[in-house]
């Protein structure tokens, strides 16, 4: 009996400090509640209009909503519409913002480094350039830009949607072949955290929340030594190509500049790996006329002089707040010169 109680009293503290301290301990990230629509392909998937939820990370629930027109931003008034410089951002879950608030964003940053501007995010999590694509000929003609920028991302390559199949179930993005049943399963461990015990108790839940941060490092060197390859041969980067193409298209028939942006994955910066896509991906976009801008040596540089992280917890993708300002920023200095003056 002494054992036993040694054991437990010790552990139902922990459970009880863990779930005081923290608000949420969720080991796998999710929106709550699900944000997304079903769509006809080649879209498949939207973010629902007028959403107002959190994006549950570890142990930090962050704000999240999305106007009329299913965009993270403010309702879409006579002065957004009007504003004398418009920008509209292009991309997936690294524009969208996955993982900060709304306020944290690097595109309602760029309003507040660009004077006079609405900035509109358009980014959804999970699409590749060609839905991209559809998203701008959706909500281009009502925002009529002058400047599009699209946020790139090497998976929109590596894994572009159609690879993906993915379907949605109750406003969550599942996999194509996922049945009710998966679903519920799925739901029931990550989100209701009923699946077992071990799933119901926040002190466990945390501790494989800290052991898998711990990791981090070591998985981004091992991903560093098997990067991903991408060719001109590549169906899914020729198709990436041909989207761009079709932007740039669209932007010179309705008077608006366009520029891509380069985010570059945490290896990347922390670890230093080579990056061979970057030039052919520089290369090819020139000879479409259409600019590139690299965040590779800025961030590297941010890392070198701080070892401050630029990414979320345990993640090779997605920026954080540190990071969002820093691209806000960077982009605008940049763009600054391609808006119509203030």
């Amino acid at each position: 009996m002494v054992v036993i109680l040694a054991i437990t009293l010790p552990a139902a503290a922990g459970e009880v400090f863990v779930r005081w301290r923290y608000p949420i301990v969720d080991p796998r990230p999710y929106f709550n509640p699900g944000i997304y629509r079903s769509e006809p392909p080649p879209v498949s998937w939207e973010l629902l209009p007028n959403y107002v939820g959190q994006y549950h990370q570890q142990t930090t629930p962050v704000k999240v909503t999305t106007n009329e027109l299913a965009m993270r931003d403010p309702p879409l008034t006579d002065a957004r519409r009007g504003a004398k410089r418009r920008v509209l951002l292009l991309g997936d879950s690294v524009t969208f913002g996955r993982g900060v608030a709304d306020e944290d964003t690097f595109a309602r940053r760029l309003e507040e480094v660009l004077p006079g501007s609405a900035v509109f995010n358009a980014g959804v999590s999970g699409y590749d350039t060609r839905q991209e694509l559809h998203r701008l000929l959706r909500v281009g003609p009502e925002i009529k830009p002058h400047l599009v920028v699209l946020g790139w991302y090497r998976n929109d390559v590596i894994v572009p949607s159609n690879a993906v199949a993915a379907k949605v179930f109750e406003g969550y993005l599942v996999p194509l072949d996922s049945t009710k049943e998966d679903f519920l399963r799925w739901k029931s461990r990550y989100v209701d955290h009923t699946h077992n015990p071990a799933d119901w108790s926040a002190l466990v839940r945390l501790l494989r929340i800290q052991v898998k941060n711990w990791r981090t490092k070591s998985k981004l060197e091992r991903r560093a030594d098997r990067d991903e390859v991408v060719s001109r041969e590549d169906g899914g980067y020729q198709r990436c190509l041909k989207a761009i193409g079709e932007i740039k298209a669209w932007c010179d028939q309705n008077d608006a500049r366009f520029v891509v942006f380069l985010f570059p994955a945490r290896e990347h910066v922390e670890v230093e790996a080579e990056v061979e896509y970057r030039k052919l991906l520089a290369e090819d976009l020139s000879a479409l006329d259409v600019t590139l801008h690299d965040l590779h040596e800025p961030w590297r540089k941010h890392w070198a002089e701080t070892q401050q992280t630029l990414y979320l917890p345990r993640d090779r993708c997605h920026p954080n707040e540190a990071g969002h300002r820093q691209a806000a920023a960077w982009i605008a200095e940049r763009c600054e010169a391609l808006l119509p003056a203030n």
